[in-house]
């Protein structure tokens, strides 16, 4: 068995290089840095700067085993993958184009991380329902849920109005008072 990897010199097209399986390794990219850090972003959010999972075959993620690294990039504020791969699973169907366009990549990264995300407020985790926010705190919630889903590439507006039972623009004004009231959204 040979691994293929494409390499692209300046301005020219991609040519393909066969390796051995041994060799193949050494093409892997490298990743920034080996250790995690922990970072707090808005809505006093804790998360891991870069991780690595792997998560099996499921209606929400696809018809393969996939295997990943990601890292937190600040400039867009949410996880970015960085590695991928997929592995067929026993009696699989091959990996073909269309296997590939039906992999959840964004489901794979918050089944992986999901529980790795925690609020400075040790009471908060992420919700499928929450009451209209009254309280600052409640306002500090609704922050942290804007974050959360932007953090894995969501809607953040329409996750917070499906959290809330709200309208998308009853969400925007919420979130603008939590704004009002000193949270960020930013960071």
């Amino acid at each position: 068995m040979y691994a293929v990897s494409m390499t692209r010199p300046s301005n020219t097209p991609n040519p393909a290089t066969i390796t051995t399986p041994g060799a193949y390794e050494a093409l892997k990219p490298q990743r920034r840095s080996s250790a995690t850090e922990f970072l707090i972003i808005a809505g006093g959010l804790n998360i891991m700067s870069g991780f690595g999972g792997r998560v099996s075959s499921s209606d929400a993620v696809g018809p393969y085993d996939l295997t990943f690294y990601c890292s937190y990039d600040p400039a867009s504020q949410r996880y970015e993958v960085e590695e991928l791969t997929a592995t067929r699973v026993a009696d699989g169907a091959p990996i073909s184009n269309a296997g590939l366009q039906s992999v959840s990549v964004r489901e794979a990264i918050k089944q992986t991380v999901g529980d790795t995300v925690w609020a400075t407020d040790p009471a908060w985790r992420p919700s499928d329902s929450r009451s209209r926010p009254k309280s600052d705190d409640e306002y500090g919630d609704a922050v942290r849920e804007y974050v959360y889903a932007r953090l894995f590439g969501l809607a953040p507006l329409e996750h917070v109005a499906k959290v809330y039972g709200v309208s998308q623009s009853t969400a925007t004004r919420v979130i603008a008072e939590a704004r009002r009231r000193g949270y960020s959204t930013d960071g």
